[in-house]
């Protein structure tokens, strides 16, 4: 899915910068709760996956080498130099941590059990490189460094 500024306009949605998760498949209300809302500093978020290169898993058997597809999210976040934006100071170069959208409750519901997230990605984040446009933003590829949970289920 991606998303432009309208999609945190319509009040549907909720993107958070989570520092832990333990099961992308099975998050707790506990580790998201302690996420940072990221929705309205976000310009663009897309998380159609991005297949760069193929990454050397793990040898298997008499067939050789098995090979998986690197994948990255990409965003895109208000920057400033004066106030700086959330993303601007979380999603720094390097950062680990998780990404975390849910879309159909109302953006201010709190996180809670039974809550169903359209994706909970582990990502390190990737550097950053000014946006296409004249507005001031910073566009940013978050490299995913696990397996994604979709349609998941908050314990």
């Amino acid at each position: 899915m991606t998303w432009d500024q309208s999609f945190t306009t319509d009040g549907l949605g909720l993107l958070l910068w989570v520092p832990s998760i333990s099961d992308v498949f099975n998050p707790s209300e506990s580790e998201l709760a302690a996420g940072t809302d990221v929705t309205y500093s976000m310009r663009r978020f897309d998380d159609n996956p991005v297949y760069e290169s193929l990454t050397l898993r793990r040898w298997r058997g008499s067939s050789g080498v098995e090979s998986e597809p690197t994948q990255s999210v990409e965003c895109e976040w208000v920057y400033s130099r004066v106030a700086p934006s959330v993303p601007q100071q979380l999603l720094v170069p390097g950062a680990v941590g998780f990404v975390a959208w849910r879309l159909g409750y109302p953006k201010e519901t709190p996180v809670s059990a039974g809550q169903v997230f359209n994706g909970v990605y582990p990502v390190t984040a990737g550097a950053w490189r000014d946006g296409a446009d004249l507005i001031a933003s910073k566009v940013q590829r978050l490299n995913v460094t696990g397996r994604v949970g979709r349609e998941v289920t908050v314990v």
